[in-house]
């Protein structure tokens, strides 16, 4: 990680959300001016930046951001690296905040299988991606597989990080949240 990343990252756990995006694209102006618009470098700047303008309720700036990361990081690492699907899970985050929820459920499904093939059935990053994918199902009306996912995620969380770990507490929360309605 650079220096200008570190310290966009640094204002982020600080609250400066104004201030690390700041941060965010003057480290991607630099990149590019060094190694042009196309470079597998840009990506991680991308992703960042196209993450925080999520984070700060701008999804339909966050999305050719976080499209181009992936496309990016696609080129450079291939359609099945770990770090493609965590790219694929940022994206289809962002589908569903626009509303776009079959685009969406198509590219964290892809996200999930990477991560499947990746870890195998039972880590942690499985569990996130299956409780994604949950979220978007549970706004299709798809409840049974929002339920099923998400039961999958709540037994993997409390195997692997325990019932009070944040994590399987957020999963069974979704789970009471879908059981009562």
């Amino acid at each position: 990680m650079d220096d200008a990343s570190r310290t966009a990252i640094s204002l982020l756990q600080q609250g400066d959300l104004e201030g690390a995006q700041a941060v965010f694209e003057y480290a991607l102006r630099l990149k590019t001016a060094v190694f042009g618009p196309d470079h597998p470098a840009l990506a991680n700047d991308l992703a960042n930046l196209g993450n925080l303008l999520a984070e700060r309720g701008a999804p339909a700036e966050a999305r050719p951001l976080l499209e181009r990361a992936l496309a990016l990081r696609e080129q450079a690492r291939g359609p099945e690296d770990p770090e493609v699907a965590v790219d694929l899970g940022n994206l289809g985050l962002v589908l569903g905040g626009l509303g776009e929820l079959a685009a969406a459920r198509d590219v964290l499904e892809r996200a999930l299988i990477i991560q499947q093939a990746t870890y195998g059935a039972g880590h942690p990053e499985v569990a996130t991606a299956l409780a994604n994918l949950a979220g978007v199902e549970r706004r299709r009306g798809e409840l049974a597989a929002a339920r099923a996912h998400l039961e999958q995620a709540d037994a993997i969380f409390t195997s692997r990080l325990g019932a009070e770990a944040d994590a399987t507490r957020a999963v069974r929360g979704v789970l009471g949240a879908l059981e009562a309605s």
